[in-house]
């Protein structure tokens, strides 16, 4: 073999090699907070709750956390999973939103979603579509400290005390750097 003619042969080995260090994979997946207690007694028709978020234990997350390129929150759905008996809150009527961990107010708040009339039933839901505010923020999250708050607030129907469950699915798309593994 000649010398140009090997130095035909590398070229395309080169480039292959290149674009498989770029491969850029994106994995679709969901992560679920069941159960999270949404419980206030309130002296006024209002509610202000919070729901801690804790990426560190979604295992698709923690699998390429040192590769992570783009982090997209394509949708969150919140269903009501119970409604203790003390509860006398019948709708909300306000927003979801993610705070940042550590933030002590609602200035750095991204909104998910408005709550219109949402009622307090077992099984009641809502499907809230994502947004590049909230990929921004999905991002940030989880190469900061991977824990945020979910924020209830609004006003409401009946009476003051809040005293339901809620589950949170987060539908999630990641893209990672596959050859980092």
């Amino acid at each position: 073999m000649t010398r140009s003619s090997a130095r035909r042969a590398l070229v395309p080995s080169a480039l292959g090699l290149a674009v498989l260090t770029a491969c850029v994979v994106n994995l679709d997946f969901s992560y679920t907070i069941s159960g999270q207690a949404v419980q206030a007694l309130e002296t006024s028709n209002t509610i202000n709750s919070a729901i801690v978020i804790d990426f560190s234990g979604q295992p698709d997350i923690q699998a390429h956390k040192s590769s992570i390129e783009s982090l997209s929150l394509t949708a969150l759905d919140m269903t009501v999973s119970a409604v203790q008996t003390d509860n006398t809150i019948e709708t909300v009527t306000g927003t979801l939103s993610l705070r940042p961990d550590g933030a002590t107010d609602a200035s750095q708040d991204v909104l998910v979603g408005s709550l219109t009339a949402f009622p307090i039933t077992l099984g009641s839901g809502i499907h809230l579509v994502g947004s590049s505010a909230l990929d921004a923020f999905a991002l940030a999250t989880v190469q900061g400290t991977e824990r945020c708050t979910a924020i209830i607030s609004g006003t409401t129907t009946g009476g003051f005390t809040a005293d339901f469950s809620v589950d949170l699915q987060l539908t999630m798309s990641m893209g990672y750097d596959a050859s980092e593994l």
